[in-house]
């Protein structure tokens, strides 16, 4: 009896004469199993982070009620004020309670080089302890919270220690200077754990500084005490017997008191404990979601794949039903036989696998050397031999289960009737089950077909439009307010010594300072409403002060800009889009009208609109337009951008800016570095490039993804014509003579095949229309070019499924009748 090795080597031998069959199942394989193992890693990002103990591990969220619901548009919010946090901590003290806010820490290495910002988390001293994570080097932060501690302690991370610090192993108690500020590291983090918080954006923080260091503490003690702005967030580890709901009353009792100390703030907030979740209680529906859309989709790939493979082997049987009479014939078991088939299952499994873990593995790094980009979710596709395992083992099991179906169909071959045709294709019909792979194949090409085409209706529609600025002459310096030690007022003082400063540059007309620029990618969103109006909408905003339109170049139409008189402590103001001011107030003028402006968990403040604007891009093109602009000196900002207009170079710019930010620190004594405070300068002409490509980047992932799923369609369409031919040679022959021609044999044969797609493009194109429907309340809206996309999705899946029936067609026309019709 022939060894496994023997049979694997014959197998091998065998499928490299079958190039076109074995060339179908591996890039089925390949592709497929590529697609599903990336969303399998994909879904990581919602699994909790390495390290953290998640028994007991809980959230304290907000519950909003009354008009807080309305405005806030959520039934949890996430983030407490600080007042509100400290009280419940010290209330609830049968909890262990710790607080966090995420952040940026600007660390300036030892050799003076320009300070590196590194995902920061501000968290109380009992932080790691709360999360389970006991620290790999030190003892960690001291036990309290008192901003007047000697000295402030930063914990770095494991990958910190070693690229910055190559390993020292003396590095506890050494001092590093973060934010201008000496820190003494008093802890080194476990190499896998990057916070507790998982998600696209978040859980790769590399510092862990005192919440008391937060620089929203380094104001004003009105500032900190303020109940109206929240941005802490809380943990807590229930004690051993204290159940979700115990400590859920004991918030909800707490909070119910301040509520009746603090009516003004606190009315509609009302506190409750929901179980940890890995990107935040409050998103943990939406993240559900995403994870069960995740996996519909690996499912849908993964159908397609099995139905292509099984399709193919069918084929593959049907084609060499004569050769396994044969075998049998001269003494081969049924178990042999079947043997056979699952031998070159396995032999398809290797070769897909190899495929697969090329594509796993090599499109991101290819990605990533395009994009000149490596992030947190590009690390996930890190060449791993246990990944590569994990591909060859799933491309196997699929061949395994799939192979399996047609091994047993042709393992007990009718002997006599196979052997009396001298062609392969003795009568076997294809199933119906055959006919509706066909169809679905073909169907689920046309979604991702006509989500394509939108996305490249939208580049084409947006990436040329009317921006609402002007780009030409435009100049943004970033800069990092962090950086500096000083209070608010001085860091006012700061921003507007730099934007005179740069005003007074040779060269420049104008000069502005906001908390962001058009197309800079920056989400700022806030919920507003006309005045009396309880339906809150969600709009992009911008804190500006005297002389931003001006130097980004755009127009103010109604009223007045925002001005120097527009300081805290004055009548709060607004200006607005012309978008949303059509949406706001659509009869009348706007202008001297109030609207009410909060964001989650805080409370809504009025605002007078004094200005409305020309209609501008807001954080990217074909993002939604309706924006508001509001007073820097009353909303402040950590990070701003000091915009200049002028005609000069990006060097003479940039050193402008240069000295612009040395004359600024001069003016704050601040010890702060220049370099460490600017941190970037932008072009408008970067501004439109960058947005471009991000259009175009989409556009080409939609096309990716269209391409796929029309290969895979392609695949199996061919797969089952292929199954129908090779199952009725003798009837095509028989039919051949008795007269018909060649001609028509082809015709008979593709329109079988487009009989069998159209059903399933037609359902798919209604799928596409429901997920249009939906998304595109939120995203995009074709308008017109809507019934050209959806023809032209079905036009295109109904062209490569004919065309993936040609060879076959064309196998069937050039069937002889003489060898069809010998008997012997």
């Amino acid at each position: 009896m022939p060894s496994p090795v023997t049979d694997l080597l014959q197998a091998a031998r065998t499928l490299l004469k079958a190039r076109a069959f074995t060339l179908v199942c591996v890039i089925s394989l390949g592709v497929g199993m590529g697609i599903v193992m990336a969303i399998l890693l994909l879904l990581r990002l919602f699994g909790t982070p390495p390290g953290i103990e998640t028994r007991g591990l809980a959230e304290l969220v907000i519950r909003p009620s009354g008009p807080l619901l309305a405005r806030a548009g959520t039934d949890m919010i996430g983030t407490w004020s600080y007042p509100d946090y400290l009280d419940v901590r010290d209330a609830a003290r049968d909890l262990t309670i710790t607080g966090w806010s995420a952040g940026e820490g600007l660390y300036t290495p030892a050799d003076q080089t320009a300070a590196i910002a590194l995902p920061t988390m501000y968290v109380s001293s009992n932080y790691f302890s709360t999360v389970g994570v006991a620290l790999a080097r030190g003892p960690g932060f001291t036990a309290t919270d008192d901003a007047s501690h000697a000295e402030p302690e930063a914990v770095i991370s494991h990958r910190i220690w070693q690229v910055r610090f190559n390993g020292d192993p003396g590095i506890i108690g050494r001092t590093i200077t973060i934010n201008g500020t000496g820190h003494v590291i008093v802890g080194v983090t476990p190499d896998a754990f990057r916070g507790h918080i998982a998600g696209l954006d978040d859980g790769y923080y590399q510092l862990w500084l005192p919440l008391s260091r937060h620089p929203r503490l380094a104001g004003e003690e009105s500032a900190r005490l303020a109940r109206d702005v929240s941005w802490v967030q809380a943990l807590t580890r229930l004690p051993d017997g204290t159940t979700i709901a115990q400590a859920d009353a004991r918030v909800h009792a707490v909070m119910a008191g301040l509520a009746t100390r603090y009516a003004a703030t606190n009315a509609d907030k009302d506190g409750g404990v929901e179980p940890y979740f890995p990107g935040g209680a409050p998103s943990r529906a939406q993240a559900t979601f995403a994870q069960w859309m995740l996996l519909g989709l690996s499912g849908v790939v993964l159908l397609v794949v099995g139905l292509n493979i099984s399709g193919m082997m069918l084929v593959r049987s049907a084609m060499r039903e004569r050769e396994l009479a044969v075998r049998q014939a001269m003494g081969a078991s049924r178990w042999r036989l079947m043997r056979y088939h699952l031998t070159e299952a396995l032999v398809l499994a290797v070769f897909g696998g190899s495929l697969a873990s090329a594509i796993l593995f090599g499109v991101p790094v290819i990605v990533a050397w395009a994009m000149g980009v490596w992030g947190p979710v590009l690390d996930l596709f890190t060449a791993d031999p246990r990944l590569a395992l994990q591909c060859l083992a799933l491309c196997f099991v699929t061949t395994l289960v799939l192979g399996f179906l047609p091994a047993l169909r042709f393992s007990r071959p009718g002997i006599i009737a196979s052997l009396r045709n001298d062609h392969p294709g003795g009568g076997q019909r294809v199933g119906r089950m055959q006919r509706l792979t066909a169809a679905a194949q073909a169907g689920l090409a046309v979604p991702f077909l006509v989500m394509c085409g939108i996305q490249f209706d939208q580049a084409r529609a947006t990436a040329f439009a009317d921006t609402g600025f002007t780009p030409a002459g435009l100049y943004a310096a970033r800069l990092s307010l962090t950086a500096l030690t000083a209070t608010e007022d001085e860091r006012q003082l700061f921003v507007r010594r730099v934007r005179d400063a740069v005003a007074q540059a040779p060269g420049v007309a104008s000069a502005g300072v906001g908390d962001g620029v058009p197309l800079d990618f920056r989400g700022r969103g806030i919920r507003v409403a006309r005045e009396g109006d309880s339906t809150f909408a969600t709009v992009h905003s911008t804190r500006v002060e005297a002389g931003y339109l001006e130097a980004i170049g755009t127009r103010l139409l109604l009223g007045r800009a925002i001005d120097e008189e527009d300081r805290d402590g004055a009548e709060p103001v607004v200006m607005l889009s012309e978008p949303l001011a059509r949406q706001l107030f659509p009869t009348g003028d706007p202008v001297g009208q109030r609207v009410a402006l909060a964001s989650p968990g805080q409370e809504p403040r009025l605002h007078t609109v004094v200005g409305v604007t020309a209609d501008l891009v807001s954080t990217q093109m074909g993002n939604p337009r309706p924006q508001l602009f509001l007073a820097l000196a009353q909303h402040p900002a950590t990070t701003v951008f000091v915009v200049a207009r002028g005609a000069p170079s990006d060097a003479s710019m940039r050193a402008a800016f240069d000295g612009a930010v040395a004359e600024g620190l001069r003016a704050v004594a601040s010890a702060a570095k220049p370099e460490d405070v600017f941190r970037q300068l932008i072009t408008g002409g970067w501004l439109i490039q960058n947005s471009r490509s991000d259009l175009m980047t989409s556009s080409a992932v939609g096309g990716v993804a269209a391409g796929v799923a029309l290969v895979l369609a392609a695949l199996g369409v061919y797969g089952v014509i292929a199954f129908v031919v090779a199952t009725r040679t003798r009837e095509i022959g028989i039919r051949v003579a008795l007269g018909a021609s060649r001609i028509r044999v082809l015709r008979d044969v593709l329109g079988n095949a487009l009989s069998l797609v159209v059903p399933g493009i037609g359902v798919g194109l209604l799928l596409a229309a429901l997920w249009v429907h939906y998304a595109g309340e939120v995203w995009y809206q074709a308008g017109a070019a809507e019934p050209f996309i959806y023809a032209l999705a079905a036009a295109t899946s109904f062209v490569v499924a004919a065309l993936a029936g040609v060879p076959s067609a064309r196998r069937a026309a050039a069937v002889q009748p003489i060898v069809a019709l010998k008997a012997e």
